[in-house]
């Protein structure tokens, strides 16, 4: 019989239309479509613009982590929460802008502050990359020669599904990446580091 441990998760769902009218018109309208709240950030080996080191405290991401909330309580209730009670606090939020030839590198969120990251699907057009979670221990395993004898699911990477609107959610010790976009459309993410504690 075969046992499973360990196992990688990620929570995926469409965050409806009136969230999206509101992250449109209070965050994307008035905010994220003028490129001077981004840039490409020192440090970051890819080739993107976001508004991670852009000091800019008038973009209201907490009306941003207000939409999220019915997604985020979706997922608790989803696998089950061992509290009655539980407090979700957003500790970093920011844009990225992805146009023809930017990618993101695989990175990983190494927050002791986050134990949940998200990423939020503004636009989504086609050849604009794709979203890939990546398995470190593929190669070893890989290496050992198992792969080349047994039929059991094995992969480098996994890719979800993704559609404008949606959003997925992840621990933040996954190792994740963008791939370049080969499209001139614009493509935009939101993502977010928050911490999820039980309160009792």
């Amino acid at each position: 019989m075969i046992r499973w441990f360990n196992p990688r998760w990620y929570y995926q769902e469409d965050v409806g239309a009136p969230a999206r009218d509101i992250i449109k018109t209070e965050l994307v309208e008035k905010y994220l479509e003028d490129d001077s709240n981004f840039a490409q950030p020192p440090g970051w080996t890819c080739d993107v613009l976001s508004t991670h080191t852009v000091d800019n405290t008038d973009i209201p991401w907490d009306i941003f982590l207000k939409e999220m909330m019915p997604s985020i309580q979706n997922f608790v209730d989803r696998f089950g929460s061992k509290h009655e009670e539980y407090s979700v606090v957003g500790t970093e939020m920011w844009a990225n802008k992805y146009r023809k030839g930017m990618y993101q590198e695989a990175h990983t969120h190494p927050d002791r502050l986050c134990n949940l990251v998200g990423v939020y699907f503004y636009t989504l057009p086609k050849d604009s990359g794709t979203f890939l979670f990546y398995d470190e221990m593929y190669h070893p395993y890989k290496a050992s020669g198992l792969e080349d004898v047994l039929h059991l699911p094995t992969s480098d990477s996994a890719e979800p599904q993704v559609k404008e609107n949606e959003v997925i959610l992840f621990p933040p010790h996954y190792l994740h990446h963008v791939t370049q976009s080969k499209t001139t459309e614009e493509r935009l993410t939101i993502s977010f580091n928050i911490h999820l504690e039980g309160k009792n």
